[in-house]
């Protein structure tokens, strides 16, 4: 994601679903938040972090995904289930870019774990091609 479209969404987001009637967001507030979070989106990326920082962050945030309650109170979405959906889509966008699709699953299984990456049990491969195809990605 590009720092402009990080900008945009913040902007989109603010003009659409958040209240600022109060005028607390400003475009100039928006930027200091959107370039304070790009310039540290390392600190935060999964792909980059190694295997210790990876623990540490576990070890840091034992409830894993922090999910905002109320949001999920205005749409009827319960807070373990949201959290759920969240690590479902962070699971299957790593499995996106290390899944080859010309190989079986098998292969595929045991190449993931070679990699050290999780879940790679053959029931949530077979899950996540259903996912892509229910998703219309293109694997080929």
């Amino acid at each position: 994601m590009t720092f402009e479209n990080l900008l945009f969404a913040m902007v989109y987001e603010r003009q659409f679903w958040i209240d600022n009637s109060d005028g607390e967001f400003t475009n100039k507030i928006l930027y200091k938040i959107a370039k304070g979070a790009y310039t540290k989106r390392d600190r935060y990326s999964i792909a980059s972090a190694t295997k210790g920082q990876l623990r540490r962050r576990a070890r840091t945030n034992k409830n894993g995904i922090k999910v905002n309650k109320a949001y999920c109170e205005k749409y009827g979405v319960g807070v373990r289930a949201m959290a759920n959906h969240i690590r479902s889509g962070i699971s299957n966008e790593i499995l996106l870019e290390n899944y080859d699709f010309e190989r079986s699953v098998a292969d595929n299984s045991k190449l993931l774990k070679e990699k050290g990456i999780k879940p790679n049990s053959e029931r949530r491969l077979y899950e996540f091609k259903r996912w892509c195809k229910h998703n219309k990605i293109d694997i080929k």
